[in-house]
C-alpha cells in the first residue's frame, strides 16, 4: 500500500468514504454552519477533549446517570 502525504501529514487510503465519515461531514457543515474552517491546534485540542468526555460517559454505571452497559 502506498502512503500519500500532504504537508508532511499522512493521508487516509484511497477509498470511497463511508457511510459514518460522509456522517461526520454532514455534522461538520451543520456545526461550523457551511463554513470551511481550517483546522487549528485550538480546535483539535477541543474536539479531542469532547471525544474523552463522551467515551467517559458512555462508560459510566448507569445507577451514576450513564447509559446501561
Amino acid at each position: 500500500m502506498t502512503t500519500r502525504s500532504v504537508d508532511g501529514m499522512q493521508l487516509p487510503p484511497s477509498h470511497p468514504p463511508t457511510e459514518n465519515e460522509l456522517a461526520w461531514l454532514v455534522f461538520w457543515r451543520l456545526v461550523t454552519e457551511d463554513r470551511d474552517p481550517a483546522p487549528s491546534f485550538a480546535g483539535i485540542q477541543a474536539m479531542k477533549t469532547m471525544e474523552a468526555q463522551i467515551q467517559t460517559a458512555s462508560h459510566r454505571d448507569p445507577s451514576q446517570g450513564g447509559p446501561a452497559k
